[in-house]
């Protein structure tokens, strides 16, 4: 890409000379960009959507690759994610990319609570919500106090 030559004119060195610059600078001194996490809270309830957005240090087209931190990973052209997030806490990582292989990250860490059922005050275990199993239970005790009530007093409807 070096060439030398030899020009007279003072006017057309010094054009050639600020696009040999300018093509150093762009190639050689390229100091990349600089990707910013702006919008996002550190905690989210539960049903709660997540949003994150990246500002980016220079004007561009840019692809954004987004590791959610749960196993789930996204991939945008726009610097704006939104997602559910899992429960637990997590690091979500951006990778920004320039096109011509350029690339940078940014972190951050949020956490997303416990999803609470109806009531709250009933955990859900392996996916099984206990408030369900509760309810059934209830259910099944009630109907066999009926059951042995009408019996025991001789009314149990089947015999008539």
């Amino acid at each position: 890409r070096e060439c030398g030559a030899a020009i007279e004119s003072e006017d057309i060195a010094g054009f050639f000379a600020d696009a040999f610059l300018k093509d150093h600078a762009r190639c050689y001194l390229y100091d990349g960009f600089t990707a910013e996490i702006t919008e996002m809270k550190d905690r989210y309830a539960s049903g709660e959507e997540a949003v994150f957005s990246v500002s980016m240090s220079a004007a561009g087209d840019y692809s954004y690759i987004w590791d959610l931190g749960d196993g789930r990973v996204r991939e945008t052209s726009v610097p704006r994610m939104s997602f559910w997030p899992s429960e637990g806490t997590h690091t979500m990582t951006v990778t920004v990319g320039d096109g011509s292989g350029f690339t940078c990250t940014a972190s951050a860490v949020y956490s997303a609570d416990r999803e609470k059922t109806a009531f709250g005050w009933f955990a859900d275990v392996a996916g099984q919500n206990i408030w369900y199993a509760a309810l059934g239970a209830a259910a099944a005790i009630l109907a066999a106090v009926f059951v042995l009530s009408k019996r025991a007093s001789g009314r149990d409807g089947w015999n008539r």
